[in-house]
């Protein structure tokens, strides 16, 4: 699956101006602004004298020094080294999505001040800037370090990246939530804060993006091949593993910087340049120009707004409002982009086909017995571990079983979905979570929790209901202008995505006492199962599991590309429609049951793809059976393993389902 950037006609007034005009129509107002702030502190005649040399015991001039000035200067810095760093990353990767986050730069140093913040403390004595550079540095390292066996492909590293950002992000939530004190200023840093106090992270990121923006450029040819495919690269007598090493240390070496100094910024790191392309950048060397400047422009502008608005009598913080405002952006962007040569997202197939799969079917189902049975019997009490007989077993069903059967059919319902998601887009990052939607249902419901509505369980799963709907008839808005494509659905997915993690983010940075709740519940947990609710969710994982089986005709025609697809005579629009409503029923039936777990829907269909499962009945029949067992086993270890404590089903299952999963692929390119 490809995108590309559309060629738009001369008419266009949006693209006639270049990355000139579009710098300056983000820079412009961005200094008016400035201007008004400076002038609510001191007449102009005085500004020159608080930049050079502040008069001491004058409040507003150490304000003006200190505060407003080194914070446009630092938004103009960070948002000028994630455009630079996206550009590379878009060019090294071939792919139009990549960012800063892309290779775990960002959950890396997210992972180091979890652990600073609530194991190793003393970490945090020399400041932050140094912990969460480490993190990223590690986490950058082991991604590299998996990927050197296929020479830095970028379908390697963006998978590896993947696997690598959802375990750095599973121990981190894993760590807030059995230490919950520090858990709003954690996220707070994780929202990015562009608000200074002295000049000293300026003058910390100056000279290191100055010195990485030299290497860029003098290292400009190594880079620009690096885009092209792996056969020309060799023909042109260069190493394509030297070219994207030296491009994405520099990249992940300009995020890194960032995320030190101030937090995680997202999504000006994606848009910059592709706002560059857009306004006619076409080669690598005009975006390393313009990426920059427009991200610079875009993040100023953004802070200050900010700046200007007051909500719950504290300032938003940045990367915050950027991804609220990028999510729409992104979506509007869409009718600007078509198919071509870049790839959206990588496409693994099988290792080999497995000429028993009936027997590994049949191996994935026995299994599944054991894992309920151990779940249900063996358990930790008041007196340690306990093993219960099937004649003692009865008084502890209430208690077990809603948790166990409903993580079966969660489980199960989530990687059905999956399955179906990855087999119409052949695309290695889709899943159920890539969609969006059921983020789209948790969004509405912590919506109205921050505009402080009080919410019942009843009205929680109707609310989710709604958001689920609501996020699937915007997936239908702007799939059925493109035939439903999934390029296009990804994308919207991703926007939705955006968006609802940074909401997330902002609620529990909040300080409000519901937001420990909502982070279990987006976290994956069982704990407030029924038994009602978990008959009802094995009787609908059931009913709508049949029903994915009876696609399989669709599913086994629509990987092999539209033009074979006409070939045999399936409608292409009604293909993709019905196999999209039926993947977003199954997962608005898992989220209803555990959260937007964000593992098992993008990974279990892999796992299934990985021992041989091609075909489209098996394939979605062991997915299911992979993903069923996963979070049984999860939900039991979460429950045990530090108990009387627990650890949510969806985090478990990322910490163990990661590792394997990286196995397997090693296993592939061995």
């Amino acid at each position: 699956m490809s995108v590309g950037i559309a060629r738009l006609s001369p008419q266009s007034a949006f693209l006639s101006g270049g990355g000139a005009l579009l710098s300056a129509a983000l820079l412009t107002p961005s200094l008016i602004l400035l201007c008004v702030a400076l002038g609510r502190q001191m007449p102009p005649q005085e500004w020159l004298s608080a930049v050079w040399m502040p008069r001491p015991g004058d409040m507003t001039s150490l304000t003006v020094h200190y505060v407003i000035l080194p914070r446009f200067v630092i938004a103009f810095l960070v948002g000028a080294a994630l455009g630079l760093s996206g550009a590379i990353f878009q060019q090294v990767l071939r792919n139009p999505i990549a960012e800063p986050g892309t290779l775990g730069v960002s959950t890396g140093a997210y992972l180091a001040i979890a652990i600073g913040t609530f194991l190793l403390p003393e970490w945090l004595a020399a400041g932050r800037e140094e912990v969460a550079l480490t993190g990223a540095a590690i986490a950058t390292i082991g991604v590299f370090s998996f990927a050197r066996r296929k020479a830095f492909s970028p379908i390697t590293l963006i998978l590896a990246g993947l696997v690598v950002n959802l375990t750095c992000g599973a121990v981190a939530a894993m760590l807030g939530l059995l230490h919950d004190q520090g858990l709003a200023s954690l996220f707070l840093w994780a929202s990015g804060s562009l608000v200074q106090h002295d000049w000293n992270s300026v003058l910390y990121l100056l000279p290191r993006l100055l010195l990485l923006a030299g290497l860029c450029f003098i290292i400009i040819r190594p880079l620009t091949v690096a885009g092209l495919e792996e056969e020309t690269i060799r023909g042109l007598g260069l190493s394509p593993s030297r070219a994207r090493i030296m491009g994405l240390t520099i990249a992940v070496a300009l995020a890194g910087f960032v995320v030190s100094a101030v937090g995680v910024i997202g999504f000006v790191g994606l848009a910059a340049p592709m706002l560059a392309k857009l306004v006619g950048a076409r080669r690598f060397t005009e975006r390393l120009l313009w990426a920059p400047m427009i991200g610079a422009g875009l993040l100023c502008l953004t802070d200050q707004l900010v700046s200007l608005i007051n909500f719950g009598g504290r300032e938003l913080p940045a990367g915050v409002v950027t991804a609220i405002i990028g999510a729409p952006l992104l979506i509007i962007l869409l009718p600007f982009l078509r198919r071509g040569s870049e790839s959206i997202a990588p496409v693994y197939a099988p290792m080999q086909y497995n000429k028993r799969p009936n027997t590994i079917l049949a191996i994935c189902l026995f299994s599944l017995v054991p894992i309920v049975w151990i779940a249900l019997s063996l358990g930790q009490g008041p007196d340690g571990w306990d093993w219960t007989g099937f004649t003692d077993i009865e008084p502890l069903l209430p208690w077990r079983a809603p948790r166990v059967f409903g993580a079966l059919a969660a489980g199960g319902m989530l990687a059905a979905a999956g399955c179906l998601i990855q087999r119409i887009t052949g695309n290695a990052m889709a899943g159920p979570e890539m969609l969006g939607i059921g983020a789209g249902g948790v969004m509405l419901v912590v919506v109205l929790m921050m505009a402080g509505q009080s919410i019942d369980p009843q009205a929680q799963a109707a609310f989710t209901i709604a958001g689920i709907l609501g996020t699937f008839a915007l997936l239908l808005l702007f799939g059925r202008r493109s035939g439903f494509a999934t390029d296009r659905m990804l994308l919207v997915g991703i926007a939705i995505n955006i968006a609802f993690t940074a909401v997330i983010a902002l609620f529990i940075s909040s300080g409000d006492p519901r937001a420990l709740k909502v982070l279990w519940w987006v976290s994956g947990s069982t704990y407030m199962l029924s038994c009602a609710k978990a008959s009802w969710a094995l009787a609908t994982a059931g009913v709508l599991i049949v029903a994915a089986m009876m696609l399989q005709r669709w599913l086994t025609v629509l990987p092999l590309g539209e033009a074979t697809i006409r070939n045999v005579g399936v409608g292409l629009r009604t293909s993709r429609l019905s196999v999209l409503t039926v993947a977003a029923i199954l997962t608005a039936g898992g989220v209803l049951i555990v959260g937007p777990m964000s593992f098992v829907g993008l990974m279990a269909p892999h796992m299934a793809a990985m021992i041989g499962m091609r075909q489209a009945r098996e394939h979605l029949l062991c997915a299911t059976l992979i993903g069923a067992g996963l979070v049984v086993t999860s939900d039991w270890v979460g429950r045990m393993v530090l108990f009387p404590n627990e650890i949510p089903a969806g985090l478990v299952a990322t910490l163990i389902g990661g590792p394997y999963f990286l196995w397997l692929m090693q296993r592939r390119t061995a």
